[in-house]
């Protein structure tokens, strides 16, 4: 849920691993009387800045958030999803059916191996910057990780990738991920999604899907 379009309105967003959506994800605007609107495919352009090998199994399960990443007051667009790198679309973006993406890391220095979740924008520390939560994979190590914004508001930087959670199970994927103050004491804590996958020998079975509340302990 977020304001994509800037009219005050928070609207609802989906990441989308449709065959026919593979690079586009679903908006549905929120109207005045509280309903949706029906749901609108956005593509995702990224203008030959990316290559198809970059995206893992050469295709893009969006997941997108919407954040204000360059402190002009305008909603911008943050892109991941399945993927080793990691879009930003500048704003304005209402109206367009279209958006272009540029690369937020460099080609060859991207902090996450891949992605495998949404993608969370909050202050995790307190310093008033926004910083990035996603889960996926650093090296071999699945988990759950911080990157923090060592920059300004107008030109955010994000730091080395430090483990929230990590994943010691090979079968375990976390595959969503928020932050909120679960348990009201003023400090943010962590929620996860996770899949158990039981190992076949031609595919894989959900075991089971549950939701992980991890409370943020006092320093």
């Amino acid at each position: 849920m977020a304001d994509y379009d800037g009219d005050g309105l928070a609207d609802l967003l989906s990441g989308c691993a449709c065959c026919d959506y593979a690079f586009s994800f679903f908006l549905f605007q929120r109207q005045k009387d509280g309903s949706f609107a029906a749901r609108q495919p956005i593509k995702l352009d990224y203008k030959g800045k990316f290559e198809i090998n970059e995206f893992y199994g050469g295709g893009l399960q969006a997941k997108v958030a919407v954040t204000d990443w360059n402190g002009d007051g305008i909603p911008d667009l943050l892109v991941g999803g399945d993927t080793r790198v990691l879009g930003v679309a500048y704003g304005p973006l209402a109206g367009k059916k279209t958006v272009t993406v540029e690369r937020v890391w460099p080609k060859g220095k991207e902090l996450l191996t891949r992605m495998t979740t949404n993608l969370c924008v909050a202050d995790w520390d307190g310093d008033g910057l926004a910083d990035l939560i996603a889960g996926g994979f650093v090296g071999e190590t699945h988990g759950v990780y911080w990157l923090r914004n060592v920059g300004t508001k107008r030109e955010p930087k994000l730091a080395e990738p430090k483990p929230l959670i990590t994943e010691k199970d090979a079968n375990c994927t976390t595959v969503g991920v928020w932050v909120a103050d679960w348990n009201a004491d003023g400090r943010l804590d962590l929620i996860t999604s996770r899949v158990d996958y039981q190992a076949d020998t031609s595919t894989y079975i959900i075991r089971q899907h549950k939701v992980w509340v991890h409370l943020r302990q006092a320093r």
